[in-house]
């Protein structure tokens, strides 16, 4: 097997181009994670909006119906 740079400091550098392409691969890497992580944020911040949505509606249903049916004394 013929690798194409004799050191690796020879490979970061890539015959003057090295900036260029670990810059891109850098750009590549921050776009792909951001295109990971913000989705799953998004979704979990989703989820607990709607769990405290719930929470409300469940809580002003059981007060109209506590409001609806008086207990009686007896």
């Amino acid at each position: 097997m013929n690798f194409q740079f004799s050191s690796f400091a020879e490979f970061i550098e890539m015959a003057g181009h090295g900036p260029f392409v670990w810059a891109a691969y850098v750009v590549t890497l921050v776009t792909l994670i951001a295109l990971i992580v913000l989705p799953s944020r998004g979704a979990s911040r989703f989820i607990a909006q709607e769990k405290k949505r719930l929470d409300v509606a469940e809580r002003r249903a059981r007060a109209a119906a506590t409001v609806a049916t008086p207990e009686t004394s007896g």
